[in-house]
């Protein structure tokens, strides 16, 4: 146990040092955007920047240096005041910024005020959804971090490989419901979605943490499940697990084709009908069960067994 979860959990008691982040706007004077020299308070979109005008020359603030801007308005002036992130002001916040220099002075805040009332307001807009703009890039690229690129599949090539289809697959795959393929190959699982290879899922047997088979004993669905170590994506979502199944029930079966319809009513046709339903799901267990092992087996190097779930030790929560 110890070796295989060893790895995964990383350093549990070395600290993090904090690092001032340092984000630089321009690079040289001719990148400002033309506009600063009227000595205006200008909104760079394209710099994520915001360019106020102090004591006669233009200076840059890159968005990640601003916590929020706000507009009031005075009789006939309105006033904007940029405040910016500075060490010891959140009180109690994970992202607290350290002291590097304990002599430094921060700006907490610049207000600038003017009579153009509209233009101070859409100045303030601009800079609020810049800044939002800006947290959510943060947060999608904290999202993304753990996303490892994946090795290539190696696609089993003298033989067909094993496949099981018709399979559903979930997380669900863009557009329409359709049923795909599970293939094994040589190094992962390729699932293939018949509208074309855009709709293709890649899982190599090195990044599956745990594979579970589960019957449809007591189910509507039997199932396939994959849980990842490294996550991937699907679509454009970040997944840890994917499960494959394909549904047990009437539904997929039309009974209406029968001839034997006319002479028999009633019961004995409900009788036959839930023993059609036995029988097909206990073929359907075996099927998956089969490719379940055949996934473990070709994946014997991974050290990848089957896990199925024990109904007995199972309850509602």
């Amino acid at each position: 146990g110890l070796d295989r979860y060893g790895e995964a959990t990383g350093n549990l008691n070395g600290t993090e040092e904090k690092k001032f982040k340092r984000f630089e706007s321009y690079k040289r004077d001719n990148q400002f955007p033309p506009r600063v020299k009227d000595l205006i308070v200008v909104v760079d979109q394209k710099n994520s920047t915001i360019v106020v005008p102090i004591m006669g020359r233009p200076v840059p603030f890159h968005i990640n240096t601003i916590k929020n801007a706000s507009r009031n308005v005075e009789g006939e002036w309105a006033y904007l005041r940029i405040n910016f992130l500075s060490p010891g002001q959140g009180v109690g916040r994970k992202d607290d910024q350290p002291f590097e220099d304990p002599s430094a002075h921060f700006v907490r805040s610049l207000t600038f005020r003017s009579r153009d009332l509209d233009r101070m307001e859409d100045i303030t807009t601009q800079i609020t959804d810049m800044k939002k703009s800006a947290i959510r890039r943060e947060q999608e690229k904290k999202e993304m971090e753990d996303v490892v690129e994946q090795d290539k599949l190696i696609e089993v090539r003298n033989r067909r490989p094993f496949r099981l289809d018709p399979i559903f697959v979930r997380p669900a795959m863009d557009g329409k419901r359709v049923a795909g393929a599970v293939e094994i190959h040589q190094n992962g699982l390729r699932y293939q979605h018949p509208l074309g290879t855009a709709q293709r899922i890649d899982i190599l047997f090195s990044n599956i943490q745990h594979l579970f088979f589960q019957p449809c004993q007591h189910e509507l669905i039997v199932i396939i499940h994959v849980h990842l170590k490294n996550p991937i994506l699907v679509g454009k979502k970040k997944t840890r697990d994917v499960q494959f199944y394909r549904e047990a029930t009437e539904m997929q079966f039309d009974e209406t084709g029968n001839r034997k319809r006319k002479h028999r009513y009633g019961d004995e046709e409900e009788f036959e009908a839930e023993q059609e339903e036995r029988r097909r799901r206990v073929q359907l267990d075996k099927e998956f069960k089969n490719f379940a092992e055949k996934i473990a087996d070709a994946g014997k190097n991974d050290n990848l067994s089957v896990d199925i779930p024990f109904r007995e030790l199972g309850f509602n929560g």
